[in-house]
């Protein structure tokens, strides 16, 4: 099987931030009458992404994707990855669910409310609009999972929360890694001898899991769902 996987993956362009996700018309074909899972692991990762930059490719791009799925003949599993502090606005015990908003009020009712707001209206609000939410991240992610299963109907949907993600424990290769993002780089550092200590004390956990342990469970849990 590895020997052939060029003619197996079949990479083709396209754009979250696009209507119709930027595909060609024979991209879209391909899509619609023969893809039958869809992992949408697609995001930007950045903490302090405008609001409206944080929306368009975290929420919206999530949602074109679903509804090109929607429409599709054989598709049979979407598998939307998330992240571990969807719930980070919630203080003591925190079950493994969508909750809805602590406002009780419909999720696209308030994306609604503030693609209402002009750009410089939304950039002087947007502390207020995320709440107690840390950053744009973790509210765009927790917005998309709700609406996610707000609007699934009969599709299936599996849902991935990740922690912090690090470089691999064994596959491809001992401590293979692309990013120096988030976690990446301290650990890079680290392991280049720059940084020898680092201030801890022994009552603290690191939430942080392997980059292989997050795409096998990826394509483990698809299957499932599938």
């Amino acid at each position: 099987m590895r020997q052939n996987w060029p003619q197996r993956i079949k990479p083709i362009a396209g754009d979250l931030t696009h209507q119709g996700l930027g595909l060609s018309a024979a991209h879209r074909e391909i899509i619609l009458n023969e893809v039958d899972i869809v992992i949408n692991n697609a995001a930007s990762v950045n903490f302090d992404d405008p609001l409206l930059d944080a929306l368009n490719i975290n929420y919206f791009g999530c949602m074109r994707l679903l509804d090109i799925c929607k429409q599709a003949k054989k598709v049979q599993c979407f598998t939307h990855v998330s992240t571990a502090y969807v719930n980070s606005n919630r203080n003591g015990y925190i079950d493994e669910k969508v909750y809805d908003l602590e406002n009780g009020k419909d999720p696209e009712l308030l994306i609604e409310e503030i693609l209402k707001l002009n750009p410089q209206q939304v950039i002087e609000r947007e502390k207020e609009i995320i709440g107690k939410y840390p950053n744009t991240y973790t509210f765009t992610k927790s917005l998309t999972e709700r609406v996610l299963k707000k609007r699934a109907g009969s599709q299936r949907i599996a849902i991935i929360r990740p922690s912090i993600v690090i470089s691999a424990y064994e596959e491809p290769m001992v401590g293979w890694t692309e990013t120096l993002s988030a976690m990446g780089g301290l650990l890079f550092a680290g392991m280049l001898g720059l940084i020898k200590f680092l201030y801890s004390n022994d009552s603290m956990c690191l939430d942080i899991v392997p980059v292989d342990y997050c795409a096998n469970l990826i394509l483990c849990t698809t299957s499932y769902c599938a």
